[in-house]
């Protein structure tokens, strides 16, 4: 084996390993970009019930 091969084999290992690192990197900023959309969805919908409910007791104090 001679060393240009040495080398290209291990700058395109080196290349598999970062793109893979980089796919699971994205993979993981994907599935935090989805869990935050939830939280959001969850926090929402919980401010408009209890804005309501507060409403409510606003308006029988009132």
């Amino acid at each position: 084996m001679s060393l240009m091969k040495i080398i290209n084999t291990s700058a395109s290992s080196q290349s598999r390993n970062r793109s893979q690192t980089l796919e699971k990197l994205w993979q993981d900023y994907e599935k935090k970009q989805l869990r935050n959309k939830r939280y959001r969805t969850k926090l929402e919908v919980f401010y408009h019930e209890f804005t309501s409910q507060l409403l409510e007791k606003e308006l029988a104090i009132c």
